[in-house]
């Protein structure tokens, strides 16, 4: 599966999982996880630069409900360092959803402000 594609058939079933007793398929498991991860993140990075440079629109595609793989054992060694960096962009992009709520919530704040001030008169036009 490529970095741009994504499966969306939920979860995994342990017995679709090769056991640690097969090294090679027991690392592909773990690498295809990673990489159904690293779509998803990829995806939310993405949305987060269309946002901000004002260019994100309908064409938003919602993704499937995260499930978690059952895979079996503990990750393996040569999975570690991309665990890793996969888990710091989680962070990264999670810290970056909270700034952009907390920004949207303030502007939503100042244009009801504003709309409130623009229904009340300005002038008050009298004759003499």
């Amino acid at each position: 599966m490529s970095p741009h594609e994504t499966s969306v058939s939920g979860p995994r079933s342990a017995a679709a999982h090769p056991s640690e007793d097969d090294p090679a398929s027991f690392s592909r498991a773990w690498h295809d996880a990673l990489d159904e991860l690293e779509v998803d993140v990829t995806a939310a990075e993405e949305l987060l630069r269309q946002l901000h440079s004002g260019a994100a629109g309908g064409d938003v595609v919602p993704r499937p409900v995260w499930r978690a793989p059952e895979l079996p054992g503990k990750l393996p060694a040569d999975c570690l360092d991309r665990a890793r960096a996969l888990h710091q962009r989680q962070l990264d992009v999670s810290q970056r959803i909270a700034r952009a709520m907390v920004q949207t919530r303030s502007q939503s704040n100042a244009l009801r402000k504003m709309a409130q001030a623009e229904a009340r008169p300005v002038f008050v036009d009298f004759a003499l």
